[in-house]
């Protein structure tokens, strides 16, 4: 028995382009494919902008080279189009054409061209060892005074080469030859004024593709934040907010308790400066291998413990433990209540303005509203900032339950601020009596 077996094979008859004889896809001779057959182009066939649109399409960069025989003569033979590119087209094949006639090419003219992302684009690393972890990928907060390290590196695709590492207190980046194919930089000291800020890796080499070129490709960017150290801490406890109330002295964490033995108002000091909020509870109990330890006094109203009066003692046996309502990263300022005015989120110590990335800040108000359980927003508007160099920049899709988790990017002068007003502002704004701290709508009885 016999089975006939039909074997169809699709073809494309799509005209496509490359670069070939040079390194990787970036660079070469190029040729173009016809109706199933590879010609070259005449120099005299393709200029700057023909050479613009090609790297763009080839996703190369920019051309940094054109010139005929760069990369040898070829073997095949010229093709009869001469590009008639704009410059903004997404595929050379789309350009406008003239017909030249055959042979009247000089042999040798073959076009050759370089891109610029014939080079990969170089990393960049950073380390330091007193990094305070942060929401935000790409953006490193440290303790002020301590050192960091940035490193530029890029994979063995030629030798030597150089980095230049383009720093926020110096508008010449710093230069220094690739070592192995990296180059690191310590920051040492560092200061809010002069390291906190933007740095990326630039690298450069005279490659010999063709003929010696000079090809530069930069790094992402990396943002460096400097943070004083906290002079408290809550340890023991679930997060950050809740614990055994701590601070340093001559390099070691001691405990500490109020001196007349009501925490309370330590607490309030505490939670606050943590940016959690206020005291849920504050206890005081035995400590033990206390060898000395604070007891402070406080009012309630200072906005650090550091504020407070203390005296360090040998051991008391007794210490404070705390637990406060946060951690609230988000708060509404310079509004008549705690539920209308400017947006701010706490980043890296510093409470810092907020602005819609698509300058349409209703979503990121429905967030804004919900946690800080003010219901819904009554209206969100954008306006202008002044004197704001680094603020937050949001995009929430609307659901979030807290702004933290909406996509943030920090942003250098972006000139613009959120302003929010939320349901429970304006829903007690003619009343005479301070509204309770969340609205309910009155229970229907039979």
């Amino acid at each position: 028995m016999l089975t006939a077996v039909i074997l169809m094979v699709l073809c494309s008859t799509a005209d496509s382009v490359r670069l070939v004889g040079g390194v990787g896809s970036c660079s070469g001779r190029l040729e173009v494919e016809t109706r199933y057959s590879w010609t070259t182009v005449c120099e005299t066939d393709f200029d700057w902008r023909d050479a613009v649109v090609l790297c763009g399409e080839l996703n190369c960069g920019t051309p940094v080279t054109l010139q005929g025989a760069l990369f040898g003569k070829g073997k095949r033979p010229f093709g009869l189009r001469e590009f008639q590119c704009e410059g903004t087209e997404k595929s050379i094949l789309t350009c406008n054409t003239l017909t030249r006639e055959e042979n009247t090419c000089i042999h040798g003219k073959a076009v050759g061209l370089i891109c610029s992302g014939v080079l990969v684009k170089p990393s960049i690393s950073f380390s330091s060892p007193k990094t305070i972890s942060t929401y935000f990928p790409k953006q490193h907060v440290i303790e002020s005074d301590s050192d960091f390290t940035i490193t530029c590196s890029t994979l063995p695709q030629f030798q030597g080469g150089s980095f230049k590492l383009k720093v926020p207190w110096n508008n010449e980046p710093y230069t220094q030859h690739a070592d192995n194919h990296l180059a690191s930089y310590l920051c040492p000291e560092a200061e809010n004024m002069y390291h906190e800020g933007n740095y990326s890796c630039i690298y450069e080499n005279h490659v010999n593709i063709g003929r010696n070129v000079l090809l530069t490709s930069e790094s992402e960017t990396h943002t460096v934040f400097i943070q004083g150290p906290y002079d408290v801490r809550l340890v023991g406890g679930s997060t950050h907010c809740n614990g055994t109330v701590e601070m340093p002295k001559r390099g070691r964490w001691r405990k500490v308790s109020a001196m007349d033995m009501d925490p309370l108002k330590q607490a309030a000091v505490v939670c606050r400066q943590l940016n959690c909020g206020y005291p849920v509870s504050a206890t005081t109990a035995r400590a033990t291998d206390e060898t000395w330890q604070f007891l402070s006094n406080c009012s309630g109203s200072e906005s650090a413990l550091g504020e407070c009066k203390h005296v360090i003692q040998r051991p008391t046996y007794f210490t404070d433990t705390v637990v406060c309502s946060g951690p609230h990263n988000v708060r509404l300022v310079n509004g008549n209540s705690r539920c209308n005015g400017t947006v701010e989120m706490f980043h890296t110590g510093q409470w810092r303005k907020v602005s819609a990335m698509g300058k349409d800040p209703r979503k990121q108000a429905y967030v804004v509203c919900r946690q800080l359980d003010c219901g819904y927003p009554v209206s969100a508007t954008t306006v202008k900032a002044v004197d704001e160099k680094w603020q937050i920049l949001s995009n929430c899709s609307g659901s979030e339950y807290e702004l933290i988790k909406c996509e943030h990017v920090i942003a250098h002068r972006t000139g613009f601020i959120d302003k929010v007003v939320c349901l429970e502002d304006f829903f007690f704004s003619s009343m005479a009596e301070s509204p309770p701290r969340r609205f309910r709508p009155p229970i229907v009885v039979g």
